[in-house]
C-alpha cells in the first residue's frame, strides 16, 4: 500500500507539471517534447496503480 501512496504522489507531481505546461501559451519544441513524455508516464503511472490495486 505504501507503494501505491508513493505511485500517486508521482503522478500527482507530474500531472501539475502537465497541467502548469497545457495552461501556457507559444510552447517551444522542447516544452511540447516535455509535455508528452509527462503524459506518457502519467499513463504508465495509472496502468501501474490500476494493477496493483
Amino acid at each position: 500500500m505504501e507503494y501505491v501512496k508513493m505511485l500517486t504522489k508521482r503522478r500527482n507531481n507530474l500531472m501539475d507539471r502537465y497541467t502548469d505546461l497545457i495552461n501556457r501559451n507559444n510552447l517551444s519544441e522542447k516544452e511540447l517534447m516535455i509535455k508528452r513524455e509527462l503524459r506518457k508516464q502519467i499513463m504508465d503511472l495509472d496502468f501501474e496503480i490500476e494493477e496493483i490495486e
